[in-house]
């Protein structure tokens, strides 16, 4: 038996046709089970009842619960979910006022290596099919309040581009969720043909992973800078223009001592000015085993302070949910527990 989480439009029409049925119904029967949250088939009235049938028997829904739950001091959830001979994957969900933020994975590990995150510290166990992702946000409680999906859990998106370009379809479509693309965030270290595709199909937001404006620097905390220069992202990024509905962040995770000087100020401020970047500044989250500190907050805010006198719309991110390892970088604990 197949699962309907995880089908597109394009998906169905091709079964339907298959079956000797009108893939005029794949409209109805996307619409009723994504947007309209109907699990059981039967309950799609749309639908001849025949059709009905013959769905129910070639199709469960796919959903599956989280396996477990750690909550924060301040309110952030994360959740586990179990992908099988890959292990478990985390999701967390992050309340602020009318907020309702849902960080997702992508993949169970990551094979991109980055030095200032646990996920790529951890080694990689496989990338997450459209239907796991997209369980993350349709089985956590909280559901059908999230007004925010931010891809910056465990894994590379665009190193699982195909899988996540189908899941922003479906999040987006009118047969789908109707999520707004504008609520829509996808984290990246800058695979640039996956950046460049993302940027011409979607209205989501882009945030390129920086952590240092050096080349030689960078390429030792995020080794994607040997293949994919954080130079040429931003000049190919601005090539495409500014897409006033899309927000392009530039993240860049603070560390005492490394890449918190006036020097990595002024570099950060002539690679970034006049560009459609802003900067997020985030303090580094420890995690077991790493051996770096988070910057003292005067010198964030001195950053902040300077990149916005310098006309570069900056800001410091607040870390949450870092007693149950769930802020950002400190993701990928789960990979050492067994799904059995």
């Amino acid at each position: 038996m197949d699962f309907l989480a995880g089908k597109t439009l394009e998906d169905l029409k091709l079964w339907l046709r298959e079956s000797g049925e009108k893939e005029d119904y794949a409209v109805p029967l996307l619409t009723g089970f994504y947007r309209k949250k109907m699990r059981d088939i039967m309950q799609i009235a749309q639908l001849p009842l025949s059709l009905r049938r013959k769905l129910a028997a070639a199709f469960a829904d796919g959903y599956y619960e989280p396996s477990h739950l750690m909550v924060s001091a301040d309110g952030s959830r994360k959740y586990l979910f179990s992908a099988g001979e890959k292990g478990f994957v985390e999701s967390v969900y992050l309340p602020e006022r009318s907020r309702h933020t849902l960080c997702v994975s992508t993949q169970a590990g990551c094979r991109m290596g980055c030095a200032f995150c646990c996920t790529g510290q951890s080694g990689f166990r496989g990338n997450l099919t459209e239907r796991e992702i997209l369980n993350q946000v349709l089985s956590v409680p909280e559901s059908s309040m999230l007004n925010r999906i931010v891809f910056m859990g465990m894994g590379e998106p665009f190193d699982n581009s195909e899988a996540l370009f189908r899941v922003l379809a479906i999040l987006t479509a009118s047969w789908g969720l109707s999520f707004g693309a504008q609520k829509i965030t996808v984290s990246t270290v800058g695979i640039l043909p996956s950046v460049l595709r993302f940027l011409d199909e979607t209205n989501c937001h882009l945030a390129l992973s920086v952590h240092s404006p050096f080349p030689e620097e960078r390429k030792k905390w995020i080794p994607a800078e040997n293949k994919f220069p954080l130079k040429e992202i931003i000049l190919s990024v601005g090539r495409k223009g500014m897409n006033r509905h899309r927000r392009i962040t530039a993240e860049y995770v603070m560390m005492a001592g490394v890449n918190d000087s006036r020097e990595h100020l002024q570099e950060l401020i002539h690679l970034f000015r006049g560009t459609v970047f802003r900067i997020n500044l985030i303090p580094f989250n420890p995690f077991e085993g790493s051996v770096v500190r988070p910057s003292e907050a005067s010198a964030m805010q001195y950053f902040m302070k300077e990149l916005n006198k310098a006309g570069i719309s900056a800001t410091i991110r607040r870390s949450r949910g870092t007693d149950i390892s769930a802020a950002c970088g400190q993701l990928g604990n789960s990979l050492r527990l067994s799904p059995d």
